[in-house]
């Protein structure tokens, strides 16, 4: 037995609106090839309250789909109320399962304990007054309590699924950094409380996994990128359960779709310098320029210059976009970063009385020894002077 689990979807007809339709009608492609016995998303379907352009897009994707299976959907914490009850009286050939409150589902052989995104505030109203002092730990029991309920009403004899729009305790974003201290998040003793037999997550973009004993625990991640520096494949994840030995096992598989990449490449902009190694040329110097593979790619280019530095810096920038460009980047997007200026003048500068006693304050203000250059340059400063009287 087979269930497919997609979840963050975001559909947003402000942000990569076309990207998001092409890439959920693969996976519609992949169901109605593959006929999975379910299919779940564990919420974020909308970015934000939905327009009758969004609206359209899911109940079209979701009727699709129902063609080949069952649907169950819980509300992800960008998703507004009315935008997810009404996907339940689409009209489609399978059912469509739309949660909005905690409660156990019985669909195509599975047991599926929802979850939808828990508000403190809900948790909290359903147990009267509650002191400030106590009331994070109290929603945080009471959520538990929520997870110890729906989980004693599964019935053993089919495969347990636990699907939920959840903060787990020590994800980690697409950065590399474990998020922690968020509120009403969950640790892996908790999700333990239900004894699913694997638990289908939402709300974490970056795909990650961990055991709960024999327990599969996935997030499946986004199917497509949403921000720059997701650099991680996207898709969604399989989940096969086998009966072994009186109890179903789980084994999860991802299928990766073809996202749009979205590159953030940082850089600075070093002017041209002279030092006992002798001259360093003016440029950007970082090893993401050098290594970018733009075919195919939006970039974000944000490169930290200084004020003085602004206009040369910006003209190498935008020979860069049009070889990134050239390359096959779908867009480049530049982000200048000026670095204000907050170094005083040395004071022998400021003391100087000539053009020629200020240049040489300066050198020594910044330990510069121009050697055999020096006359040249004189003669340069000479020649300005004189052209500017």
């Amino acid at each position: 037995m087979r269930a497919a689990i997609i979840a963050d979807s975001h559909f947003d007809e402000e942000s990569r609106f076309a990207e998001c339709i092409r890439l959920h009608e693969e996976i519609e492609e992949w169901v109605r090839h593959e006929h999975p016995d379910l299919v779940c998303h564990a919420g974020d379907i909308f970015e934000g309250t939905s327009t009758p352009r969004e609206r359209e897009a899911v109940a079209g994707w979701l009727q699709d789909i129902a063609q080949t299976c069952p649907v169950v959907i819980v509300r992800g914490n960008h998703d507004k109320a009315l935008d997810i009850d009404y996907l339940s009286r689409l009209s489609s050939v399978y059912p469509i399962h739309a949660v909005e409150r905690p409660r156990l589902i019985s669909v195509a052989g599975f047991e599926v304990a929802c979850l939808p995104w828990p508000k403190k505030a809900h948790l909290l109203a359903s147990l009267g007054d509650v002191s400030q002092e106590t009331a994070g730990a109290v929603a945080q029991e009471a959520l538990r309590g929520v997870l110890r309920g729906i989980g004693s009403e599964m019935s053993r004899d089919f495969p347990r699924l636990f699907l939920g729009h959840v903060m787990v305790r020590g994800s980690v974003t697409s950065h590399g950094q474990p998020l922690v201290g968020m509120d009403m998040e969950l640790g892996l003793d908790d999700l333990a409380l239900v004894q699913a037999d694997a638990y289908a997550l939402g709300h974490i973009h970056m795909s990650q996994q961990w055991e709960i004993g024999c327990a599969t625990v996935v997030y499946p991640g986004s199917p497509r990128r949403t921000a720059f520096g997701e650099v991680e494949q996207k898709g969604f994840t399989v989940l096969e359960f086998s009966d072994w030995m009186g109890r179903w096992g789980c084994r999860a598989s991802a299928h990766v779709l073809a996202a749009t990449p979205m590159l953030l490449l940082e850089a600075h902009w070093y002017p041209e310098t002279y030092g006992v190694t002798g001259v360093r040329e003016a440029g950007f110097t970082d090893e993401d320029i050098r290594e970018c593979e733009p075919k195919g790619a939006e970039i974000r280019f944000r490169y930290h210059v200084s004020s003085e530095h602004q206009e040369v810096a910006k003209a190498e920038a935008g020979r860069l976009r049009d070889l990134w460009l050239g390359f096959g980047a779908v867009s480049v997007k530049l982000e200048p970063v000026v670095i204000a200026e907050a170094r005083a003048r040395a004071p022998e500068v400021s003391t100087a009385t000539t053009l020629e006693e200020q240049l040489r304050a300066y050198w020594g203000s910044v330990g510069y020894d121009p050697g055999n250059r020096e006359p040249s340059l004189l003669s340069k400063l000479a020649t300005l002077e004189g052209g500017a009287l």
